[in-house]
């Protein structure tokens, strides 16, 4: 028997709130693993320009770290996805804070990475095909998603399909 539109909402949001958990656990224990920025060494780091850009890249990866743990994400794709090798049910998440995409149980994507614009921005159950040039992917079929204000300690926001979760009370623009 096949679950309800409610029942697979409910379970929708019981899965975003663990992932958001755990997402959060995660990213504080990388940041707090990632070590200092060190001050550049010739006998250690050699050429100076290598170790600039390594320590940009580290820049840049604390700082969306710290953006997951402050929110982890603002927005959830559910898509079947077509490789080469194989085809999968893939499940991502969004954060718009974010410059480096990360693995933390579950990925966690930048707003601008090109898999989250077609996932976001495509007719759900219509396949995208040449818009990953470049990319391993191969084909796209957008199956649910969200868009969230609020993630963590209540979800507030919109599953397509699925409804509303936790609707937010609209609030009346007073006069003067």
């Amino acid at each position: 028997m096949s679950e309800t539109r409610d029942e697979e909402l409910t379970r929708r949001v019981a899965r975003e709130h663990k992932n958001a958990v755990d997402v959060a656990r995660i990213a504080r224990e990388d940041l707090s693993s990632a070590g200092k920025l060190r001050r550049y060494d010739l006998d250690n780091h050699g050429d100076i320009d290598v170790f600039v850009q390594i320590q940009n890249i580290r820049i840049q990866n604390t700082a969306s770290l710290q953006s997951i743990v402050n929110t982890t994400f603002q927005a959830m794709m559910e898509v079947e996805t077509e490789t080469e090798n194989d085809r999968n049910i893939d499940l991502w998440y969004a954060n718009q804070n974010t410059s480096v995409n990360h693995v933390l149980g579950v990925s966690v994507l930048s707003w601008t990475h090109p898999e989250v614009q077609v996932s976001m921005s495509a007719r759900l159950g219509k396949s995208s095909k040449q818009l990953f040039v470049g990319l391993t992917l191969s084909e796209m079929l957008p199956i649910a998603r969200a868009k969230f204000d609020e993630v963590r300690p209540e979800i507030s926001g919109i599953y397509e399909p699925g409804g509303q979760v936790n609707p937010q009370s609209k609030i009346r623009p007073k006069l003067g």
